[in-house]
């Protein structure tokens, strides 16, 4: 690694309070001013150290392997990962709960990385943490994406990083940051921490795309066999459904590693195999050495033939309690599986031992976040078999009933459906159901290519709405104008259009899809058609809207937040992630590209992108602009929007 600096030292930082908050945002958004670097006990880089170095590629020695796919091939059951426990540092543990919530730039400077030709390659020395695919002409993930960031503090950043991110277009990003070719940050680890291989490949398992941590795992030489990679190696053994070949390895390994993750996972190889007697003897070892999970022991004791024994409370389903699961066959509870990370709930999806209600449940949440392609979530919703009186009622029943089961019904409905009224009502029906269930994204992406089926016509003006924003959420901005200009053109002859028309332009133009200027009399014009809404929501969305204008960069005029100012209704909510917004505003501003990148995801993490705030999302945006990802910005800004019922 080349490249000279001082020596990068882990200090405290103070806390800054609220108004230091708006200040930085404010400076995000324009305004001028030096950003104090707070935040985390951390310090996430030097302000005054020089700008990073460039890249040399003829220094490189590069290593050509076989073309990384863009996203998960789910059409094989067998080809599944998930993440990894690591060694128990820091104390802190990994985030592994998603919430209920794949576009791709069309700006060159933002593009994912190509698949047509992927290099994987190591820099000068063969150091596994350099490992990654080589940025094409233009792409901003450069080897030197984590210049001026310390090692430690990208360390902790790599481990901090959500496995469910609800967000599309930050989760793009953190998967690029992840697969980059990079060079190792200057100065030491932290005492005991992962290689930087393992945590990347530990979150591309848990964020449920194994084809990427595959292609990494491949490269890391065989003599690197510390306990991190070899639980990577094992766990996405698991989740591919080579139980035998896991369990191999885990017998070898238990003579060199003897703590709870491999006696667990002998348990769970011991019993889904068949061998009651040690795997209860190993189960009775585990309960020795403090690992209380009792819902694990009952699973255990199915897999040995007992029956009717509970499993609530068995928490974040690991790779091994899903090789038990599939032995037992059993159903596994809302709470477990809201608590499971994608790449197990991906798994959990494509495994055909298990019930349909849990695959189901499963393939919802991992499509919600990226880990399932909606034509494999519609292939799970087509294979449930219900009378077709439940299918004729299905709109009806979806009011009543909260199940994936009554989606999958909608779904069988529409697809079954050959009237456009008819077949658009069932798709409103199914856009509201998802919508209450936090999976919208997901139904957007399930019924893009049954609403592209549908001509706009005068007669469905009145779906428009529904099918331009499922289309925007979708990634499909030209289908999705096809129905503004519907709303457009029937404006002067009809009120509601007109109404409809003034609603949309804001996604558009936040979406860099419309051809209109941005005027004040049309920011107006919205705001006035904006659905009946008590006045602080009102307000509340307006000012969303208002501060992702300016985030990317267009002027609101003093004139039109005046109103919102005035109106504004007290609140005591606090703003997530206060102290991830702070330092995101630094390392934006001082070009720490990997170190934003990193912090931009933090910011949101599980959560729902509607339940982020004004300031997070603004904050964002305007981070993601100032790093030179526009596009990446602006399909960030449209989902906040989206999420704000805009």
């Amino acid at each position: 690694m080349t490249g000279s600096r001082a020596e990068a030292r882990t200090v405290l930082r103070p806390l800054i309070g609220g108004a230091a908050a708006l200040l930085l945002i404010a400076g995000l958004l324009g305004a001028a001013g030096a950003q104090q670097p707070v935040g985390a006990p951390l310090r996430l880089g030097p302000p005054g150290a020089p700008p990073p170095p460039a890249a040399s590629p003829e220094s490189e020695t590069i290593q050509r392997l076989p073309p990384l796919p863009a996203r998960p091939a789910d059409a094989d059951p067998s080809a599944l990962p998930r993440i990894p426990p690591l060694p128990a540092w820091p104390s802190r543990p990994i985030e592994t709960r998603p919430p209920d919530a794949r576009q791709t730039e069309t700006r060159p400077a933002d593009a994912r990385p190509s698949t047509e030709s992927v290099e994987i390659a190591p820099l000068a020395t063969i150091d596994p943490d350099n490992l990654g695919t080589r940025a094409a002409a233009g792409d901003p993930f450069v080897p030197e994406l984590w210049a001026r960031t310390p090692r430690d503090v990208a360390t902790v950043l790599l481990q901090r990083l959500p496995g469910a991110l609800a967000s599309p277009a930050l989760r793009d990003l953190q998967r690029r940051l992840l697969i980059a070719q990079a060079k190792v940050p200057e100065g030491n680890p932290p005492a005991g921490a992962p290689r930087l291989i393992a945590l990347r490949i530990a979150k591309l398992i848990e964020m449920g795309d194994p084809e990427a941590a595959d292609a990494l795992l491949r490269v890391v030489p065989a003599k690197i066999d510390d306990e991190p990679i070899m639980r990577v190696r094992v766990d996405h053994q698991f989740l591919a459904g080579k139980r035998d070949e896991a369990c191999a390895e885990v017998t070898r390994q238990l003579a060199r590693f003897t703590n709870v993750f491999w006696q667990q996972a002998q348990v769970a190889c011991q019993a889904a195999a068949g061998q009651g007697g040690p795997a209860g003897l190993g189960a009775q070892l585990l309960r020795e050495q403090g690992f209380d999970n009792a819902a694990f022991f009952n699973l255990v004791e199915l897999a040995g033939g007992a029956k009717n024994l509970p499993l609530d409370k068995l928490g974040p389903l690991t790779p091994a309690t899903v090789v038990l699961l599939r032995a037992t066959k059993r159903d596994v509870p809302a709470d477990t599986l809201a608590a499971t990370a994608p790449g197990v709930l991906r798994a959990l999806a494509l495994a055909p031992e298990m019930p349909l209600p849990t695959r189901l449940a499963a393939a919802e949440r991992a499509a919600a976040h990226g880990a399932l392609t909606p034509e494999t979530l519609g292939q799970i919703y087509l294979s449930l078999e219900a009378p077709p009186a439940d299918i004729a009622n299905a709109a009806a029943l979806a009011k009543s009933d909260k199940s994936a089961r009554a989606r999958a019904l909608l779904f069988r409905a529409v697809r079954n459906q050959t009237n456009p009224t008819t077949r658009t009502e069932l798709m409103r029906a199914a856009f509201e159901a998802s919508r209450a269930a936090g999976l919208y994204g997901a139904a957007a992406a399930l019924y893009r290519p049954l609403i592209e089926e549908i001509p706009p016509t005068a007669e469905l003006v009145w779906f428009a709405g529904e099918a331009a924003r499922a289309l925007l959420a979708a990634g499909a901005n030209d289908l999705a104008r096809r129905w503004y200009d519907l709303a457009r053109a029937r404006a002067n002859v009809d009120g509601e259009a007109n109404k409809l028309q003034a609603q949309l332009w804001a996604l558009f133009h936040i979406a860099g899809a419309d051809d209109t200027p941005f005027e004040p009399v049309r920011l107006l014009a919205w705001y006035d058609a904006q659905a009946a809404r008590p006045p602080a929501a009102l307000n509340e969305r307006a000012v969303l809207v208002y501060g992702l204008f300016g985030a990317l960069g267009e002027r609101v005029p003093s004139s039109a937040w005046l109103p919102l100012a005035v109106n504004a209704a007290d609140t005591t909510r606090p703003v997530p992630g206060t102290g991830v917004l702070l330092e995101l505003g630094s390392a934006s501003t001082d070009a720490r590209f990997g170190e934003a990148i990193a912090l931009t995801a933090m910011a949101i993490g599980p959560r729902d992108v509607g339940a982020a705030g004004t300031l997070a999302c603004t904050g964002i945006t305007a981070a993601l602009r100032a790093l030179g990802l526009p596009q990446a910005a602006r399909r960030f800004a449209l989902e906040a929007a989206l999420a704000a019922g805009a």
